[in-house]
């Protein structure tokens, strides 16, 4: 096979998924895939932050506990006058002690994703796990749900809740702020602020957008904005399309060959999406 031929292969490919997802034609073909509601999403998100706002009051309770051996430090805190969970520390403060001030942003973010998940859950429970099984905010389990995610010169961590083919749904975000390119996508993105401050803006726009909690933002396929999100900004994304949703996994190749060299994370992304997306697929049978 020529050098030639291979090259009009791939052009003519990229051709054809291209008017397909300009006029959407894999989501009349596949309609029957996408169980998402965008609108949904943003009621759960935005009830989700009126049950925790910003100034919720996180009470310490009980007797901090430092285990030298692993250089952890455990507490355990109590939310909402009635639940508990325990907390730990990779490694404990200079003084001995564990401080969760009220007002801490991870603590009200913890809240209000155990919230998005248990309605996730409850609405979508083929599709969305429950919060325990996620382990998300498990201490020993956290490095195998978070991972890095380098695009578009921002690099931030994502946990994934739902991905297949045609849709996925993640968190994303940073404790230290990210900031760079959105990507210019063959899919509908939707994002839903759960806690920090984001701002956007797209050629042409003098002042820029700013989002807080419960705002949502959208970017329609092919378009592309530049954004950035201050320290402690996390949010949930909703990615809509084929093969838009594909490419977007790919994205962080890219940077992983060309500027960070680091495959370890592309490979625990692809792993962790390879699984979701084998039980859509085979178990849930969801394209």
């Amino acid at each position: 096979m020529s050098l030639t031929l291979i090259l009009t292969t791939c052009v003519a490919t990229f051709l054809f998924f291209y008017v397909a997802a300009k006029n959407k034609f894999f989501e009349k073909l596949f309609a029957s895939q996408f169980v998402f509601d965008p609108k949904e999403l943003d009621k759960i998100v935005k009830s989700a932050v009126k049950k925790y706002p910003d100034n919720f009051k996180v009470d310490q309770v009980g007797e901090m506990k430092i285990n030298h051996s692993d250089e952890t430090t455990v507490c355990t805190l109590k939310y909402d006058g009635c639940k508990e969970r325990k907390w730990t520390r990779e490694t404990p403060d200079m003084d001995g002690k564990f401080n969760e001030p009220a007002e801490n942003p991870n603590a009200i973010f913890e809240l209000r994703c155990e919230e998005i998940l248990r309605q996730l859950h409850e609405k979508y429970p083929k599709y969305c796990a429950d919060m325990k099984s996620m382990d998300f905010f498990d201490s020993k389990k956290m490095k195998e749900q978070w991972m890095f995610n380098m695009c578009g010169g921002a690099l931030g961590q994502i946990a994934i809740f739902h991905f297949s083919f045609t849709e996925y749904i993640l968190l994303y975000g940073s404790p230290v702020g990210a900031g760079g390119f959105s990507g210019r996508y063959m899919m509908d993105v939707y994002d839903y602020i759960i806690s920090g401050h984001h701002e956007t803006y797209t050629p042409g726009n003098i002042r820029g957008l700013h989002y807080t909690p419960g705002d949502m933002t959208f970017l329609p396929r092919f378009e592309a904005c530049t954004y950035r999100s201050q320290p402690h900004t996390y949010m949930m994304e909703y990615g809509r399309g084929f093969p838009g949703v594909i490419g977007g996994a790919m994205y962080p190749f890219v940077s992983a060959l060309f500027t960070t060299l680091d495959f370890y994370s592309f490979y625990h992304q692809i792993k962790v999406v390879a699984g979701h997306m084998y039980k859509n697929w085979i178990i849930n049978r969801k394209f």
